[in-house]
Order: C-alpha cells, then structure tokens, then sequence
C-alpha cells in the first residue's frame, strides 16, 4: 500500500519535472521513446529531493541515470526513496544485494 503510494507521488513527480504524463501502462517504454534524456533526469532527482524532503544518495542517483526504461526509473527511486526514508544507516553494498 504505502510501496503503490509512493510510486503513485514518483509518477507525479517524474511526469512535471520531465512534461510527459507517465502512468503504469509506460513501464516497458524506453525513456527515448517517451522524451526523457540526462538532463530531464536531473531535475528528476532534484524534484524528488524537494518534494520528499530527502537527500538521495550519490549511489542511488547514479542507479538512476543508468535506467534505460520508464518501469527501471520508476522501481530505482521508489528504492531509493525508501532506503532514505526508512534507514539511519546504509548498509555496505556487500549486504544489499548490489
């Protein structure tokens, strides 16, 4: 439930920052094949920074910008927006499976 909300506020955000609306029927769309380049990226992140009052982490934004379709973009924020929001302490990567 709160996972469905948070994407829900991800489809928002990334939809204004990037001026393409995006719902669950994009997840399988490349980001060319909607108009999302590196920059639109970005300001993805800053949005999502903003609007969630969360600091993401370099490691998570680089994730982020090494998405290559609109369901990727959408599972590496709602990750990494609840590792900012639920943990004080990272773990080491060895224990995340990455």
């Amino acid at each position: 439930m709160i996972a469905d909300q948070l994407r829900e506020q991800i489809y928002s955000i990334l939809s204004r920052s990037t001026r393409h609306h995006l719902d669950s029927k994009d997840m399988s769309k490349t980001l060319d094949e909607v108009g999302i380049d590196s920059i639109d990226l970005v300001e993805v992140v800053m949005a999502i920074e903003q609007n969630l009052k969360i600091r993401l982490e370099d490691e998570d934004t680089e994730k982020i910008h090494e998405c290559r379709t609109v369901g990727e973009i959408i599972e590496a924020i709602t990750t990494s927006v609840y590792l900012a929001t639920h943990t004080t302490t990272r773990l080491p990567r060895t224990f995340t499976n990455n």
